[in-house]
């Protein structure tokens, strides 16, 4: 295999000086196709190469070697004491042979001391299983077959699939293989069979939310060849992600556990906490078994629709869905007698989060804007069509269709439609050039094109130019994603938390209380970036997990989803606090990493980083430089500065501080200019520049240089170095001191939840009770006293308010 080239010229370079090589790796690593790799090479340079196994169906080495020579039929006497000896004769007079054994891990007693007695006059080549039972005679060289990383994935997945992967699927691959080569070309190879994934436009992207085949089966399998049922039991507890009945230190001194760890089955991530964190390696063995039960086991198995459903749903994402499941079908029977764009607007509303209304919703988009409707109202149906094609399809390249069409039309409506297929394809490409200065801005009477150039300026990491280009006023149909998601990001970026946390939040719960899912999940991104800014943990993950459980079909979200992903990663592998929103999040991220474009795949790639180099700092480093990298040159310079502050609250190495040293010249976003400099500080051990950027930290950042220095600190007192233990420990104290209760997390949005969940008719008599007596309520409504009465009971019931002034006070205050 061609990205084994390396491997290959090195053993050969070594067997042709004389030198007998051990391969180690885990299985999927690999060593099967450098051992061919090598027996082709050595052939090409006219050497004899006899391959061999260690356990071929009860074979020994010695009938193996002799029936490759063509000697086998001529031993008359076929016990493996003579067999062995007629091969060690025969192998001594080939001049050039060299012995290629694979799975030498498995070779019996009689073969390995076989082995021994022709070592030191023919060279042998053998692969060895990395925690194997057995232990191996070293032989001059040893060598060992590391895991492949992002870049390598991706380059053997355009190999296998003959095209390239997008950066979402590679991340997938990567997360679900632990980059081990075979498992890449098998998960490849099922999933292009299966149909799981799709080629568009010459790239492959995931067309299912899960890359499991029934085809990889035999292959997880092989990783549990001879585990007892103990171990078996251990293992699928720990796939679970179930608490241990004991602690895990004294776990792991006794032999099913040691035995995990040894086999690299299971690997063991340390945290702040006492208690380091237990994983399945590689994931697939992890969803074999959340999936079924294994042969020859006692264990029960998870049934698959549990193992792959989302985590469980809010009371908001109740809220949201019962709007679209339930009031959907009645706001269509409306428009059927009343086919107004009022009516279609007040439907379409609702049905675009629901599961059952693809067609009907298809109808009334079409017959609504072809029924000569005001040009205004048929901007705005095709603009929700796009975001409903976007945002519940997933189909990014239906939705700029659908605007890039609509933008062709002479119209005053242009710009707008033009705007939004130009933030379209920066989902879908990269940031433009020109950051979008091309846009008509001045003429876009909605104030859309202002407030795409603003993201865009976010995105390129320009908070001063993304203020300037955000519009002072806009339409009320964008007026909510202005103050809800860009203006609150503005407010974090220049390092005000504060005001940015206030602006998401009341947002959220105006969003919230109209039932506006869209700008309901936007101002949740703003809020849970703005948490993770100020090391407010437990408030991100339950952000994050109200969100997410609201509806995990909302695509145009996914990518900033994706980027808290992230935070949540490292927060799980290293952070105190780790809670459940965060750990689901991780665990069903194919939930919330769609097909295409690259901002939606640069979610998904740092858990599997994480995942993979957890206790190996120098790959850590080498793979989130590559991610901070890729941001970079996609333009996404605030989504690289973020991640480079994250890198830096786990270990920043050499590669990561020079990430950190370019962008901290290129970005204006102040949350993140100390950190970008105190990152390659701290690097190069440059404790006088380290003391100048912590003098008078801002308010906003004093969270993050507090983790990174910690960071730094905790690598310092593992490795023993002391003199950087006494030079960060003042400094870490005194940031630690300015930390404490800096920035509060919101809790607002509590009274907002409690009065969304009430129907528009109890809110509107709730508003009414402070001032009107229940008759006066109901004259006015045309109901009954009875009917006000229940719903006032229901009312003080939801909002859980103790009387009628509490409640209309609660209600209006929203």
């Amino acid at each position: 295999m061609y990205l084994f080239k390396t491997v290959t010229r090195d053993v050969v370079e070594h067997v042709t000086s004389g030198r007998n090589v051990m391969l180690f790796g885990p299985l999927g690593s690999g060593k099967s196709s450098v051992l061919r790799e090598v027996a082709a090479a050595l052939e090409a340079r006219g050497g004899r190469v006899l391959s061999a196994q260690g356990d071929l169906g009860g074979r020994q080495l010695g009938g193996q070697i002799l029936e490759q020579l063509g000697l086998l039929r001529r031993s008359s006497d076929r016990s493996p004491a003579a067999m062995f000896t007629s091969a060690r004769d025969a192998l001594l007079q080939q001049n050039d042979a060299v012995l290629v054994i694979d799975d030498y891990e498995q070779a019996d007693p009689l073969s390995v001391h076989f082995l021994s007695s022709v070592t030191s006059r023919v060279r042998t080549v053998r692969s060895y299983t990395s925690g194997a039972l057995a232990s191996p005679s070293w032989p001059e060289v040893s060598i060992d077959l590391e895991p492949l990383d992002f870049e390598q994935v991706r380059v053997l997945l355009h190999k296998e699939l003959e095209s390239p992967a997008s950066l979402a699927l590679t991340a997938r691959v990567m997360s679900k293989s632990g980059g081990l080569p075979e498992l890449v070309r098998a998960i490849a190879g099922s999933s292009r069979l299966e149909g799981l994934i799709v080629l568009e436009n010459g790239v492959w992207h995931l067309s299912s939310s899960s890359l499991w085949s029934t085809h990889l089966r035999s292959f997880a399998q092989r990783h549990l060849h001879e585990l007892n049922d103990e171990e078996t039991a251990l293992l699928y507890q720990i796939a679970q992600g179930e608490q241990t009945h004991e602690p895990i230190a004294a776990l792991a001194s006794r032999p099913p556990l040691r035995s995990l760890l040894r086999r690299q089955l299971v690997r063991m991530a340390p945290t702040n906490q006492s208690e380091p964190v237990l994983y399945v390696w590689p994931p697939i063995v992890a969803d074999l078994l959340r999936r079924e039960v294994l042969p020859g086991s006692n264990v029960p198995a998870r049934p698959t629709s549990e193992a792959s459903a989302p985590m469980e749903q809010t009371l908001t994402g109740r809220i949201f869905q019962q709007d679209a499941d339930e009031l959907a079908p009645l706001m269509l029977q409306s428009w059927e007698k009343e086919r107004t764009p009022a009516r279609a607007h007040a439907y379409l509303r609702k049905a675009t989060g629901s599961r059952f209304q693809r067609a009907a919703i298809e109808r009334v988009f079409h017959e609504t804007v072809t029924s000569g409707v005001d040009p205004l109202d048929a901007f705005l149906f095709e603009f929700q069509h796009a975001q409903w094609v976007a945002l519940d399809l997933g189909d990014l390249r239906g939705a700029l269709a659908v605007l890039r069409a609509y933008g062709e039309q002479p119209s005053a409506l242009r710009p707008a439609a033009q705007a939004a297929a130009v933030l379209l394809t920066v989902f879908l490409d990269r940031i433009p050039e020109d950051y979008g200065d091309g846009l008509s801005v001045e003429h876009d009477v909605t104030g859309l094109t202002g407030i795409v150039r603003s993201m865009i300026l976010l995105f390129s990491g320009k908070v001063d130019r993304a203020r300037d280009a955000a519009p002072t006023a806009a339409d009320q149909l964008f007026s909510p994603a202005f103050h809800g998601y860009i203006l609150p990001l503005i407010s974090l970026y220049e390092g005000n938390l504060e005001l940015a946390a206030e602006r998401a939040d009341a947002s959220r719960a105006s969003a919230l209380i109209a039932h506006d899912r869209l700008h309901y999940l936007g101002a949740s991104y703003a809020l849970a970036f703005t948490y993770a800014g100020g090391g407010q943990i437990a408030s991100l993950d339950a952000v994050i997990g109200d969100a997410l459980s609201t509806a995990k079909a909302t695509m145009l979200l996914r990518p900033f989803f994706g980027a808290t992903l992230g935070i949540a990663a490292v927060n799980e592998a290293f952070r105190t606090g780790a809670s459940d929103s965060s750990a689901a999040l991780i665990a069903e991220v194919e939930y919330y990493v769609p097909r295409p474009g690259p901002l939606y795949g640069m979610g998904s790639d740092v858990p599997a980083i994480v995942a993979h180099h957890v206790l190996d700092p120098v790959s850590f480093d080498r793979d989130m430089a590559n991610a901070i990298r890729r941001r970079r040159e996609l333009g996404y310079f605030a989504a690289a500065a973020s991640l480079t502050v994250v890198a830096g609250c786990v270990y920043a190495g050499p590669l990561v501080s020079a990430e950190a040293t370019l962008l901290g010249q290129r970005v204006q976003l102040p949350l993140y200019a100390r950190a970008l400099n105190l990152i390659p500080a701290l690097v190069r051990s440059d404790f006088a520049a380290v003391n100048d950027i912590l003098v008078a930290p801002a308010a906003g950042d004093i969270t993050l240089l507090e983790q990174i220095v910690g960071s730094e600190l905790r690598r310092a007192q593992r490795s023993g170095d002391d003199d950087i233990v006494s030079a960060l420990q003042s400094p870490l104290a005194e940031l630690q001191r300015r930390a404490t209760g800096s920035f509060q997390p919101i809790r607002s949005s509590r009274s907002a939840l409690k009065v969304a969940e009430l129907t528009p008719r109890e809110r509107q008599i709730a508003s009414l009770v402070a001032d009107l007596k229940n008759a006066e309520i109901a004259e006015q409504l045309n109901i009954s006293v009875r009917t006000v009465e229940n719903h006032i009971a229901s009312a003080l019931r939801k909002t859980g308010t103790a009387d009628r002034v509490a409640l209309s006070r609660l209600v209006l205050s929203r």
